[in-house]
């Protein structure tokens, strides 16, 4: 028997499966070699484990339990700001912030409107600075007065 065999054949030998020969020689080399039966060893306890697991019983209403517990957990779960309000009103406040944002928006736009309007002196201003070729004036120079 060699450790080739061993690792080979470990279900087999965990399981009494060979011949009474062959075991013979198997249980004279574990005997004698410290890694193969440390390998049976380690192996055993696994079977065992699988053993135990496969012999212990579900419940069988566990998925049920689970099932219903995710079912209450959904109806009485927290509910968003909605859904608090009655459906019928629902629909009012969709279209009430609509037309306020739509309102916010005009108002807006007409303050922007406003900004736009440059005054004749800036208008003289700018139109100095373009044809001297000046990118920015300096403060006092703002106040000058501009003639035509």
């Amino acid at each position: 028997m060699n450790c080739n065999f061993i690792r080979n054949n470990l279900f087999t030998i965990v399981e009494n499966e060979l011949p009474e020969a062959e075991m013979t020689k198997v249980r004279e080399h574990i005997a004698g070699c410290t890694s193969c039966s440390a390998l049976i060893v380690s192996f055993s306890s696994i079977m065992d484990v699988i053993e135990k697991d496969r012999k212990t019983e579900h419940n069988p209403f566990l998925a049920t339990r689970i099932l219903q517990k995710m079912e209450s957990h959904r109806t009485t779960g927290d509910r968003r700001f909605l859904f608090h309000i009655p459906r019928v009103l629902q629909p009012v406040l969709a279209v009430t912030l609509v037309l306020l944002a739509v309102l916010t928006g005009f108002f807006a736009g007409r303050q922007g409107k406003n900004l736009n309007r440059i005054s004749a002196y800036e208008r003289n201003l700018n139109k100095m600075k373009t044809d001297l070729f000046i990118s920015e004036l300096n403060d006092e120079d703002k106040i000058l007065k501009l003639y035509k």
